[in-house]
């Protein structure tokens, strides 16, 4: 079984307030928080690699 590393109190302070502000209630809800938090930076690492804006969804 993998060793889990200690979470800092920064970084669990801000996972909290995460779960606080998008409240998911499932797994579905977690992927959309997921989705609205990297969806801007993940177009745009696909843009630097492929040079194409256009999105596939």
């Amino acid at each position: 079984m993998a060793r889990r590393r200690k979470m800092d109190p920064e970084r669990k302070a801000f996972i909290n307030s995460l779960l606080e502000h998008y409240q998911p209630k499932d797994a579905q809800d977690i992927q959309d928080m997921l989705k609205d938090l990297l969806g801007e930076t993940l177009q745009e690492m696909k843009v630097q690699n492929t040079g194409c804006p256009s999105s596939t969804r």
